[in-house]
C-alpha cells in the first residue's frame, strides 16, 4: 500500500517571502502538498492542494509566481480574493504542509501522487474544506443518492455520496 509521509509545515509570512527562507529544508522528492490557514492553535484550514514531482521545486515556483496559475495561489495565500472560487481568507497564519509519497511495488510514482491528490481533495470535499482547486471534487467526481423515508431511520442522512 503506498504511504504519504507527512514533515512538519512550514509558516509562510511576508517577511520571508512565502517561506523562502525555508525551502532548502524541502527535498527534490515527490509528493503531495497543500496551503493552510490557522487561528491560533485550532485546526488548519486548506484552501489548496496540489502534488509534484520535486516538492521544494513546487514551493520556489509559488514563491517566485512565475505562472498565472502560481499567482493565483499566491494572491490568496497573501489576503487576496481568488475571482475562480470566491475564496478569500480572513487573518491567520497561513502554512505550506508537505508529505512525500511512497507508492506500493508495482505502482510507478506518477500515478502513486495522482491517487494520493485525488483522495485528498476528494476527503477535502467530503468534511467541507473550502478548497480553491475543486478538480476531482466537483459533483461530476461524484454520485449523490437522494435518501428517502430517512425519518424512519435516524441513522441515515438524507444524501449518500460516492465516488465514482
Amino acid at each position: 500500500m503506498p504511504t504519504i509521509s507527512w514533515m512538519k509545515p512550514i509558516e509562510l509570512t511576508h517577511s520571508d517571502v512565502l517561506g523562502y527562507d525555508q525551502v532548502d529544508r524541502l527535498k527534490d522528492k515527490p509528493g503531495l502538498y497543500f496551503f493552510s490557514r490557522r487561528f491560533g492553535k485550532g485546526a488548519y484550514e486548506p484552501f489548496y492542494i496540489g502534488k509534484s514531482l520535486k516538492i521544494s521545486l513546487r514551493l520556489d515556483q509559488y514563491v517566485s509566481s512565475k505562472g498565472k496559475h502560481e499567482k493565483r495561489i499566491r494572491k490568496v495565500v497573501l489576503g487576496g480574493h481568488d475571482v475562480y472560487s470566491g475564496i478569500q481568507l480572513g487573518i491567520g497564519p497561513r502554512f505550506f504542509h508537505f508529505g512525500y509519497v511512497n507508492p506500493s511495488k508495482g505502482l510507478n510514482m506518477d500515478k502513486a501522487i495522482g491517487y494520493a491528490e485525488r483522495a485528498l481533495i476528494q476527503y477535502a470535499r467530503i468534511v467541507g474544506w473550502k478548497i480553491i482547486n475543486n478538480h476531482y471534487a466537483g459533483p461530476a467526481a461524484f454520485r449523490s443518492f437522494d435518501v428517502n423515508g430517512s425519518k424512519y431511520n435516524r441513522l441515515l442522512p438524507n444524501k449518500l455520496i460516492s465516488h465514482k
